[in-house]
């Protein structure tokens, strides 16, 4: 999936806002790889999110499995 069928599929969603805590040194970086991106921190933790998912689809199928 490339990144604009990443950004549609996303934007199909409503978003869900949630409270991170993280410190405020790692933040600060962040901030700055998502400028220089030219993308907001909320894209981008997206999109490490989406792809950390991706890896972790058998954890996934394994807690659909325990949850039945």
């Amino acid at each position: 999936m490339n990144r604009d069928e990443i950004a549609m599929d996303y934007k199909k969603e409503l978003k869900k806002r949630i409270s991170l805590s993280v410190l405020p040194s790692l933040y600060d970086d962040i901030q700055k790889i998502a400028y220089v991106q030219r993308r907001s921190v909320s894209e981008l933790l997206s999109s490490i999110m989406e792809e950390y998912r991706g890896n972790h689809a058998a954890e996934l199928a394994e807690y659909e499995k325990v949850k039945k």
